[in-house]
C-alpha cells in the first residue's frame, strides 16, 4: 500500500514542482545546504544527516530534481536558461565526511555537489562548536562547571542533558566576539582529557575531493560571524579564504557562502560589496527560499531539509519553489 501511495503521490509532487518552479525565463533555483553526514544517526548532532538518510535523500532528488553543478546554475540563472525543478547540493565548512561519507554516495546517483570550505580549519584544526560538542560528549563526571567563564553548572549525565547542555552553551557562545568565544570554547576543552578523531578535511582530501568532481567554494578563512568582526577583518577572511583555496587547488574560486549566513544578523551590505569586489561570481546565505531571476547574485538563499520520511521530504521540497526571495 505504502508503495501504491508513492507511486501516486510522487508523480503528482512532480507535476506540481514543474509548475511552482516557474515557466520560460522565470524558473527558480533551489539550492540545499549540508554540513555532515555522520555514519549513523547522532543524538549530539540532531540536526546532521546520516549516510542511510542522505542517500534515500539523494535518490529522490537524482530522480526528481534537475541538479546541476553550483556554478552551472548561477549562469544559467543569470541567463534565465534553467530547467524547471533546478537544484543543486551544498555542503558547509569542509568536513572530512563530505570526503569519505557523501561524496561515495553522491557518485553512486550522478549527483554533482559544492563543498564551501572555511581554510583555516584545514590539517587538524577544530571549529569552537565541535570543540564544545565532542568535550561534552566525552566529559567523564556527571556536571561541568563552566561558571568561570561566565556560564553555569550543568547536568551531564544522560544523552539528553549532554545535548540539550550542548545546545545551550553553544548558543550562549555564538554571537560573541570571536577571539572571547574561541578562548571559551578552549576552556571546555580543557576540562575533558579523552580525544576525538579528526573532524575536518585536510589539504590532500581537498585536493581528492576536488579531482572527484566536487566543486570547491569559500567560506572565509576561520568562520566568523562577519557582522561581529572589526573593520578590517572581515575583508582578510573573505580574500584569504579564496587565496589559499586557489593556492591550493590551482584554480579559480568564485562561489562564496557567508558563515551562519543570515542578513543582518550574521553579515551586511558592506559585506555583500566585499565579496564582490574579492572577484566571487556569486554569493549565498541560509536565508530560507529559492533565487530567481529577480535574486541578488550575491545574496542567493539555501534551504536546509529536516524532514524524515521520503513524501514529506519531497512535499517540502517541492514546496519551497513558491518561497521566491
Amino acid at each position: 500500500m505504502k508503495q501504491l501511495n508513492k507511486n501516486i503521490i510522487f508523480p503528482a509532487l512532480k507535476a506540481f514542482g514543474n509548475m511552482a518552479s516557474g515557466v520560460g525565463s522565470a524558473k527558480k533555483l533551489q539550492v540545499m545546504i549540508y554540513h555532515r553526514v555522520l555514519d549513523k544517526t547522532d543524538f549530539m548532532r540532531p540536526g546532521e544527516v546520516s549516510m542511510e538518510k542522505f542517500e534515500w535523500q539523494m535518490d529522490l532528488v537524482s530522480r526528481y530534481f534537475n541538479i546541476m553543478p553550483l556554478s552551472e546554475a548561477v549562469n544559467r540563472l543569470r541567463s534565465s536558461q534553467l530547467p524547471s525543478r533546478a537544484l543543486s547540493i551544498t555542503f558547509d565548512d569542509g568536513y572530512r565526511d563530505n570526503l569519505t561519507n557523501a561524496l561515495p554516495i553522491l557518485k553512486k546517483y550522478s549527483v554533482p555537489a559544492t563543498v564551501f570550505v572555511s581554510t583555516g580549519y584545514l590539517d587538524g584544526n577544530t571549529m569552537w562548536n565541535d570543540k564544545i560538542i565532542e568535550s561534552i560528549r566525552l566529559h567523564s563526571a556527571d556536571t561541568i562547571d563552566l561558571t568561570s567563564i561566565g556560564l553555569s553548572m550543568y547536568k551531564v549525565d544522560t544523552d539528553k542533558s549532554r545535548k540539550n547542555t550542548t545546545q545551550e552553551i553553544i548558543l550562549s557562545l555564538k554571537h560573541l566576539p570571536q577571539s572571547e568565544r574561541e578562548n571559551k570554547a578552549d576552556y571546555i576543552a580543557s576540562l575533558t582529557k579523552a580525544s576525538y578523531a579528526r573532524l575536518m578535511i585536510s589539504r590532500d582530501e581537498l585536493i581528492e575531493l576536488n579531482n572527484n568532481g566536487v566543486e570547491i567554494g569559500a567560506h572565509t578563512v576561520s568562520h566568523p560571524i562577519l557582522s561581529k568582526l572589526e573593520k578590517d577583518t572581515p575583508l582578510s577572511e573573505i580574500a584569504n579564504g579564496k587565496e589559499m583555496l586557489e593556492e591550493i587547488l590551482k584554480q579559480d574560486i568564485t562561489l562564496f557562502a557567508y558563515p551562519n549566513g543570515r542578513y543582518l544578523n550574521d553579515f551586511n551590505d558592506d559585506h555583500v560589496k566585499m565579496v564582490r569586489d574579492c572577484g566571487y561570481s556569486a554569493a549565498f546565505t541560509t536565508e530560507m527560499g529559492v533565487g530567481s531571476n529577480k535574486s541578488d547574485i550575491f545574496q542567493l538563499p539555501r534551504f536546509r531539509a529536516w524532514d524524515t520520511t521520503e513524501e514529506k521530504f519531497l512535499a517540502r521540497m517541492m514546496l519551497m519553489y513558491l518561497k521566491e526571495r
